[in-house]
């Protein structure tokens, strides 16, 4: 049983993981100093490394399906605890690691992302409520009318003074 692919793999995903994460907090660091155009490129990075981690994904439930054949299982049923239980001392220790770094990658990814997605809210109301605020301000703003009279904004003119 070579488990060397599945090695790979998972240390691919720990790499695009890591990249991943380092895009999220790029974005922390950017919400609300970044121009809407640096964001939306960090953005399209993270879109990128996700596509990417889903690709790579689809290798490994490939590896594991002919694991799971080698090994007469189903390969729903074939866990990576499993896979490391069976593996030879070195390659298991190996894919633990991995296992490890990718869980805690994953929780580390999440609790980011939930908390840029947070502060991209609270970020874009302050935003809403400056602009209804200049909406507000406009409305009451005093002007003068076409015969000179000063008049507020919110106030209909009478067809007199037109």
């Amino acid at each position: 049983m070579d488990l060397t692919p599945l090695v790979t793999i998972l240390s691919e995903e720990v790499e695009l993981h890591e990249s991943l994460l380092e895009s999220l907090h790029q974005e922390t660091r950017g919400i609300g100093r970044l121009p809407a155009s640096a964001l939306l490129q960090i953005h399209s990075a993270k879109q990128q490394k996700s596509r990417k981690i889903v690709a790579i994904e689809e290798q490994r439930i490939g590896i594991v399906r002919q694991l799971a054949t080698q090994w007469n299982m189903a390969w729903e049923d074939l866990t990576l605890r499993e896979i490391i239980a069976r593996a030879p001392a070195k390659e298991g220790e190996t894919l633990q690691q991995h296992y490890d770094r990718l869980k805690t990658l994953v929780k580390e990814i999440k609790d980011v992302a939930t908390r840029n997605g947070r502060n991209s809210q609270a970020r874009l109301k302050s935003i809403e409520m400056s602009l209804q605020f200049i909406n507000d301000l406009q409305r009451s703003q005093k002007t003068y009318s076409m015969t000179g009279a000063l008049a507020s904004t919110s106030e209909k003119l009478s067809r007199i003074a037109i």
